[in-house]
């Protein structure tokens, strides 16, 4: 960054207005090996696609899913410096999306007093989530910063030679050392049989020679680093999965809407082919930012669903005629599918973890992100418990039994119909903002780029729309389909993958460790280097209190992701065999 851009990014204001769906704007960086130009719209659309909002993103024809531009990220930067409060508005906004009219659904199968003890731990079990992913990117290489932005290239030169320091409140900038020059030529002459070419052919063993590819966003190269190319194309291989689902969900989710309504034409394949026929060419359009201006109306929408419903609740079984009804079978799961079912639906509504990076690096702050997600979720966690146990009871005497999406619940009167034609909008407009995304990671996987054939590009596109409408009319049912996705992709790269590469990432910092304190002992140590040698020893027991929670936690995690998938997906077969 030369003299003039620093001084623009020194006078470049610090507060950013936020307004309904501007998540986007914050979110500058890309996940898994997606291009940059993409990552905002990737990143954004894992919890609620309908909150997002897209500004000058680039034509058809410029972007590219193979690497991002350095250039563009600066200047995202120079824009993108929310706040404590911003980031908070932010993360919750995140999360009210459309999935939220599945959680009266989702408070029905797991039971009402489980529901609530369930949401606090759900909440709980992401924020450690979040801060484990922001402890991962401490402890990535300085040398994956070249891949990144400006700000982690500055941040990358300073931890190679600062040292790790306690704070008095416990935690600590976590900076990786290497060895210096001064230190081997110290080590030649106290021994002269270290080898400085077998130094360099261990440090090249211990980190891949290739980088991760140009452009990975931090989510990416965390995964990199921990597990190799492996870990970042099986990341991205379950993020194609995640887009692909929501995209499905989201169509099936149109089709009901339209189905209570004069729009339909009575038949599921047709609703599909016809909606379908609207969000394939808006999917192909060089800009999306007029879209994601509709697309942003979804929280207002949904604001006014649940407040009609409330209304309507009180205006036709009055406030506390559900109350009564309440048994002690409705505090508790009917069963383990009822399980699964919960587990899935509320996964999806906290599923800010995989945005968590993009999220980070758009704060001014970014070592409070664990604060902010802490904040944000708490409170998504009360409104989830009002939203969730409150309509279902509400509900309770005229709808016994939840069957699907609140909204499929209500009466065919005029303002649930118009309820459901805005909410139909919102979502036609919202889905080609995770069809492009989905695409475009799909692109780079395949080798294409900004100089592949257009025609390519667009066929891929209409593709994929086909395809996930074709497979949303066969297997009907929103609330299904996002209890899978959730139950499956969310619990992957929430409660799985961080635990994970927290663990490979310590356990690699361990070594270095182990290395250099080898490398450098001496007959005789200062007081200095005893100082160090405590330090170090106090975070090698830090270190290893976090490898346990996190392998249990781990645990915790492929338990919960084998076994919720598993009912889920049996579910999901099951309903569309009905």
């Amino acid at each position: 960054m030369n003299r003039g851009e620093q001084m623009k990014l020194l006078s470049a204001p610090e507060s950013l207005e936020i307004s309904a769906g501007s998540i986007h704007a914050l979110l500058p960086n890309e996940v898994g090996g997606a291009s940059r130009e993409s990552v905002g719209r990737y990143g954004s659309v894992t919890a609620s696609a309908d909150t997002i909002q897209i500004n000058n993103l680039p034509p058809l024809k410029q972007s590219s899913s193979s690497g991002g531009s350095a250039q563009g990220m600066t200047n995202a930067r120079e824009h993108h410096h929310g706040t404590l409060r911003q980031t908070v508005l932010n993360i919750s906004k995140a999360c009210a999306g459309t999935g939220t009219l599945a959680l009266p659904y989702a408070a029905a199968q797991g039971g009402y007093l489980f529901n609530i003890a369930g949401l606090v731990l759900m909440s709980c079990w992401n924020i450690y989530s979040v801060s484990t992913l922001c402890k991962c990117r401490e402890l990535i290489p300085a040398a994956s910063a070249s891949n990144g932005s400006t700000e982690d290239s500055d941040r990358g030169k300073k931890c190679q030679s600062c040292e790790s320091v306690p704070s008095s409140g416990g935690s600590s900038q976590r900076c990786r050392r290497t060895r210096s020059n001064m230190q081997k030529m110290f080590k030649v002459l106290v021994d002269d049989q270290v080898d400085f070419e077998e130094s360099e052919a261990d440090e090249r063993e211990k980190y891949p020679e290739k980088p991760p590819p140009e452009g990975t966003a931090t989510y990416g190269r965390a995964a990199w680093y921990a597990f190799g190319p492996v870990g970042l194309h099986s990341l991205d291989t379950i993020m194609v999965v995640l887009l692909c689902g929501i995209v499905i969900a989201y169509q099936d989710a149109l089709i009901s809407f339209i189905r209570d309504t004069p729009f339909t034409t009575g038949s599921a394949a047709f609703d599909s082919i016809w909606t379908v026929l609207i969000i394939a060419p808006l999917s192909c359009v060089p800009d999306l930012s007029y879209l994601s201006r509709c697309s942003a109306l979804g929280i207002f929408a949904i604001c006014v669903t649940f407040f009609v419903i409330f209304c309507y609740g009180v205006v036709e079984n009055g406030f506390l005629a559900g109350f009564r009804e309440i048994s002690w079978t409705d505090l508790w799961p009917q069963g383990f599918t009822g399980v699964g079912n919960w587990f899935g639906i509320v996964a999806f509504g906290f599923g800010v973890t995989p945005i968590a990076y993009n999220i980070q690096e758009s704060m001014e702050h970014p070592e409070r992100m664990p604060h902010a997600t802490k904040l944000a979720l708490l409170t998504v966690c009360g409104a989830y418990v009002v939203i969730s146990d409150g309509v279902a009871v509400l509900l309770r005497p005229s709808v016994p039994h939840f069957e699907g999406d609140v909204l499929h619940e209500l009466p065919e009167s005029w303002i649930p119909t118009m309820i459901r034609l805005a909410m139909a909008f919102v979502v036609l407009v919202t889905v080609p903002l995770l069809v492009v995304p989905c695409a475009e990671l799909i692109e780079g996987k395949m080798g294409m780029n900004a100089a592949s054939p257009l025609a390519s590009r667009l066929t891929l596109r209409f593709s994929l729309c086909l395809v996930c409408s074709g497979t949303a009319s066969c297997i009907p049912g929103f609330v299904h389909v996002i209890s899978f996705i959730g139950a499956f992709c969310m619990s992957l790269t929430s409660f799985v993958f961080p635990p994970l590469m927290h663990i490979a990432l310590l356990k690699r910092h361990q070594d270095e460790e182990d290395e250099e304190r080898c490398s450098t002992s001496q007959p005789f140590l200062s007081s200095n280097e005893l100082e160090r040698f405590g330090s170090d020893e106090l975070e090698k027991m830090r270190d290893r209190r976090a490898i346990q929670v996190d392998s249990a936690l781990l645990v915790c995690g492929i338990f919960a992701t084998v076994f919720a998938s598993f009912l889920t997906f049996s579910d999901l077969l099951h309903n569309a065999e009905r």
